[in-house]
């Protein structure tokens, strides 16, 4: 049994799979078998070459390339910063390109365990990748530094394996890897593959190592569509290795055993502006009910069919940028909880279409609860919608769901006209669960970071699909509460798909 461990000093892991363009936001994690094979040779390539013979350094690679190793993988999570490259500017409009830098967060304390369970290195070999271990100072890109060691056993249970046909249990899922062939395999895929006429060279490498050898970039330009040498082996991966959820719960508050809320970064051409959180909630929305085959976190119905009660599945909060007004972020909350199907298509959403001309990517930030991601302000971290604060405001505007009563004797209450908006918005408080306030004030318009955007301006019928809706115009309120209450704060009509949300007044 070969084992290696891999710790990340400074806590970030970068490495983009073969097969996704940087931009869209995937990692790959764990190191790809193939990934680990070329960095131990770029290793010997660039600072071992002379002490390690060129004999010695194929037998090793190729003999790493022939079995497939397994993992037990540390506390991470995802996360990204954007880029203007301004050496590059693009054709049509000559600004600068935005590049996606997405990486996992990693353990510094916990290290990558990747294990050979079938494999015995000979004495020289063994000796070979000592060195080469010792002297390997970063996996995947330059920036993600690593420290690696030979361990004389595995410390803990491979979470990650081959599948082998194996089907995926609860709490998993399949995923392809890419891996390096044995060399018999690639011996004998190089001899099926056509010999090209004349003085053309061939279209393989004759060995693996020299396959191995080859620039990435080299071999899209040539049309690859994997790597020569290279192949896709599905893996038995946990549902949580890339959202932190199997770290150790803080002291003080109990783990919970499903998460409400998950994080995507939104990037675009063009992003929409406030006004459009129906339609980009609608179409998000839509998504993920195709994505999870109508689950009913998303749909908002039973198996059956009948709706279901008490508002607990999912809704779609929009948040806007430090500087445009822009949507930025998604907030996906569902009370309830999400379970592994519903966890499982969030992590899937992506490319999302039919919210303006161009594609929306979805980028996964992190999952847990609220507490979690609570700030005073909104990043990449965090968003002031899941704090606590004695006063909200609306940054969407409120939708009645009733209309006033114009008849009767019992048309007022507590002084108010029984179905008005500031009753109906009273009614929805309680319903919530929610103190009941001591001021509720209506507001002219929605103002955020010295922008104004009056509440006629947004968009507040849905495209598609039902909801309680009064023919009222849509307002704005400022709400005092007696104590500190924790958001999120959603109410009346298309609350799901990010109208009627509040935010903490900050001033």
């Amino acid at each position: 049994m070969l084992t290696l461990e891999f710790r990340f000093p400074a806590g970030r892991y970068h490495a983009t799979p073969w097969d996704r363009h940087v931009n869209e936001g995937e990692i790959d994690w764990p190191p790809s078998p193939w990934r680990l094979v070329r960095a131990l040779q770029a290793v010997w390539l660039s600072r071992a070459h002379e002490e390690i013979p060129e004999a010695t350094a194929t037998r090793l690679i190729e003999t790493l390339a022939g079995h497939l190793p397994t993992y037990h993988l540390p506390a991470a999570s995802s996360g990204h910063t954007r880029h203007f490259m301004s050496l590059y500017r693009t054709p049509l409009d000559g600004k600068t390109d935005k590049v996606f830098d997405t990486f996992a967060s990693v353990s510094r304390e916990e290290p990558l365990v990747v294990t050979w369970p079938d494999l015995v290195l000979e004495p020289a070999l063994q000796e070979a990748l000592d060195l080469l271990v010792e002297r390997l100072t970063w996996l995947g890109r330059s920036e993600s530094w690593v420290a690696a060691r030979r361990a004389p056993e595995p410390r803990a249970a491979s979470q990650v394996r081959p599948a082998a046909g194996e089907a995926p249990e609860a709490g998993e899922e399949l995923v392809r890897l890419l891996c390096p062939r044995s060399p018999e395999d690639y011996r004998e895929w190089v001899s099926s593959l056509p010999h090209p006429k004349g003085k053309k060279p061939p279209l393989a490498p004759e060995s693996l190592f020299e396959a191995l050898t080859l620039d990435t970039a080299d071999l899209r330009k040539a049309g690859w569509s994997q790597p020569p040498g290279g192949r896709w082996v599905e893996y038995l991966l946990p549902l949580d290795r890339l959202d932190g959820t199997h770290r150790a719960a803080p002291r003080g508050r109990p783990r919970r055993q499903r998460p409400e809320v998950v994080r995507f970064a939104l990037a675009g051409t063009v992003l929409p502006d406030l006004s459009e959180i129906l339609r980009v909630g609608e179409t998000i929305h839509k998504e993920l009910v195709r994505l999870s085959d109508g689950h009913p976190t998303f749909t908002g119905r039973n198996p059956d069919g009948s709706p279901r009660e008490g508002h607990r599945h999912a809704h779609f909060l929009g948040e806007v940028g430090s500087r445009d007004g822009r949507l930025r972020y998604l907030t996906l909350w569902s009370p309830e909880g999400l379970d592994e199907p519903a966890l499982e298509a969030a992590e899937r959403l992506g490319r999302v279409f039919g919210i303006g001309t161009e594609p929306i990517q979805a980028v996964l930030l992190g999952s847990g609860v609220p507490q979690d991601f609570a700030a005073s302000r909104t990043t990449a971290s965090g968003t002031p919608i899941l704090g606590a604060s004695t006063v909200w405001q609306s940054l969407t505007p409120f939708v009645p769901t009733r209309h006033p009563r114009s008849r009767g004797t019992r048309r007022f209450e507590n002084g108010l006209l029984v179905g008005s908006p500031e009753h109906d918005l009273r009614r929805l408080l309680a319903l919530s669960g929610l103190p009941e306030p001591l001021e509720v004030t209506p507001l002219a318009e929605c103002q955020i970071q010295g922008r104004s955007f009056p509440w006629a301006r947004f968009r507040t019928r849905r495209l598609k699909g039902e909801g309680l809706r009064s023919n009222l115009p849509a307002l704005g309120w400022r709400v005092v509460f007696p104590t500190p209450v924790r958001g999120p704060i959603c109410l009346g009509y298309g609350s799901h798909f990010g109208l009627g949300l509040f935010v903490p007044r900050t001033d």
